[in-house]
């Protein structure tokens, strides 16, 4: 109720702040931790169950993103973070 007597300049504004970020020099999503608490909530509550049970699931029934090993050098090239990539 509040969001809607807010003028848009205000509703877009929260939205900026609530949103991931875009890392400027590579236009990734740049996750700074600790999360905003209601970024964690959705990560914990709806991406993380999501991911691991379809992204990681093989196919046919998952996206199977981990299945092969070009599957797996696609996705350590999307990671922006040298030190996780090294992991």
């Amino acid at each position: 109720e509040r969001a809607r007597i807010m003028p848009n300049e205000v509703r877009s504004a929260v939205a900026d702040y609530l949103g991931p970020k875009l890392n400027a020099a590579t236009g990734r999503l740049a996750i700074s931790t600790p999360m905003h608490p209601s970024l964690k909530v959705a990560y914990e509550s709806e991406l993380s169950p999501f991911f691991l049970s379809e992204m990681l699931k093989a196919e046919p029934e998952g996206f199977g993103i981990l299945d092969t090993e070009e599957r797996q050098e696609k996705l350590l090239a999307m990671v922006g973070d040298e030190t996780v990539k090294s992991k």
